[in-house]
């Protein structure tokens, strides 16, 4: 008996410490696991107000598209430079909002036991005289879906970013804000791909459903600067004008498809001093259109053909452009970067310098565009950056219409003028005057 009791005793003993050290440790558990769910509650409940923020602030980007409208218009009338409207094309970029389709998950805890500890939350809130806080599981997919509409569309690439924006409209249930936001994108991405009909009914069922939402403004402006640039397509395509200056003009008024068209008619046989131009708003059309690819490969022949011409530094930053946007690990960004070094564009430099522009974070493997460069452009652009490149300076002279000759080295050749550095200082000679050119060994 006596050992019995012993035993017994010994046993309880020994409970009493494992008891000792366990109920700590169950306690400890039990609360830092209360002590999660609160956080996830709580990390819930900020991520639902930062994406009303971001739905907020998202009025930012309807502003961005009036602007790009703006930025073409004014350059069709030749009222902005090219120069200007780079960098504030830039500039407006930086207003978009930053793309992340890897965005981690909160609040993604069970239910079940979820509600024991809102009812907490939330009785201590009452006490406090605070306004009690809701858990929703996210479902973060149909934001991922329209990040990714967003891309293509920041890339050109329009009709898959259509596509998207349907399938974000028919898989998931948005507030109106939302679905006026997704029409507006998606009545933008239509204007651009050239289905003027379809963006007017886009815009029109904006304004006629979601009148109370800030995107039925939006789109009623877009309507106007879409009818005029209808207008002035039909009046470019009809007038009897030079091809270059025509294509050039369908290029500022959005209508990449029928100025490709001419551009390819007249690019054989096209005089050498157009064919940076010719190859620029080539370059411009192919992008316009969402092929990459070729407008990179087009905006590397300006640069490595002609390094001296203005438009190997409009080709260029469009370069880097075409690299941010598209984010993941293309090497276009790196490339635009080496050349710039060598054309040393002050407009670049300064985007570079205050890194300005954006980039498609969140943008990595397979959903990244890809866009490669051909291995005889890359040794050409190589042989170009090089550090033992000699830059060729070329001479002209130039006969104008009242009767002038002017000849010295060509500093610069844009749209408007061609600038020489002669005996008596910088010149710039206005095209409208000139008669020939000729260039000298």
């Amino acid at each position: 008996m006596n050992s019995n009791h012993k035993s017994i005793s010994s046993f309880k003993d020994k409970s009493f410490k494992i008891g000792i050290v366990i109920i700590p440790l169950l306690i400890a558990g039990y609360l830092i696991f209360v002590n999660n769910i609160v956080i996830s509650i709580r990390l819930n409940e900020l991520k639902t107000y930062l994406q009303e923020t971001d739905k907020n602030e998202g009025g930012i980007d309807h502003i961005a598209l009036v602007a790009t409208y703006e930025i073409h218009k004014k350059i069709y009338e030749e009222r902005m430079s090219q120069d200007d409207a780079d960098i504030t094309e830039n500039n407006l970029r930086t207003l978009s909002l930053q793309i992340r389709t890897d965005q981690a998950e909160y609040g993604n805890v069970n239910s079940i036991v979820t509600l024991p500890a809102l009812y907490i939350i939330n009785f201590n809130r009452r006490i406090l005289g605070k306004p009690p806080v809701s858990f929703k599981s996210s479902n973060d997919r149909q934001f991922k879906e329209l990040d990714e509409a967003y891309y293509f569309e920041r890339n050109f690439m329009f009709k898959r970013a259509i596509a998207l924006y349907d399938k974000a409209i028919e898989n998931h249930t948005f507030n109106s804000r939302y679905i006026s936001s997704i029409l507006l994108r998606q009545g933008y991405c239509y204007a651009l791909a050239g289905n003027h009909d379809r963006a007017m009914k886009n815009y029109n069922k904006i304004i006629r459903d979601y009148s109370q939402e800030s995107s039925a403004i939006t789109a009623s402006i877009l309507i106007r600067y879409l009818e005029g640039f209808t207008l002035a397509k039909e009046k470019i395509l009809i007038a009897e004008s030079d091809p270059v200056l025509k294509s050039r003009k369908l290029v500022n008024v959005l209508a990449y498809e029928q100025a490709l068209r001419i551009i390819n008619d007249i690019e054989s046989k096209a005089a050498p001093t157009d064919l940076p131009s010719i190859q620029y708003f080539k370059a411009r059309c192919y992008s316009g259109l969402g092929e990459p690819e070729k407008a990179v490969e087009n905006y590397l022949k300006v640069v490595t053909t002609s390094p001296d011409s203005p438009y190997a530094k409009y080709s260029n930053r469009k370069l880097y452009m075409i690299g941010k946007s598209a984010g993941g690990d293309n090497k276009i960004v790196e490339l635009s970067e080496n050349i710039n070094k060598r054309l040393n564009d002050p407009v670049l430099t300064e985007i570079i310098k205050t890194g300005k522009g954006f980039s498609s974070e969140g943008i990595t493997g397979a959903d990244a565009i890809k866009v490669n460069v051909p291995d005889s452009l890359k040794e050409k652009v190589e042989k170009l950056t090089s550090v033992n490149a000699t830059i060729k300076e070329t001479f002209l002279i130039i006969i104008t219409s009242d009767g002038n000759t002017f000849k010295g080295k060509l500093i610069e050749k844009n749209i408007d003028y061609i600038s020489l550095e002669t005996s008596i200082g910088r010149i710039d000679v206005k095209r409208d005057k000139i008669t020939k050119i000729t260039e000298q060994d």
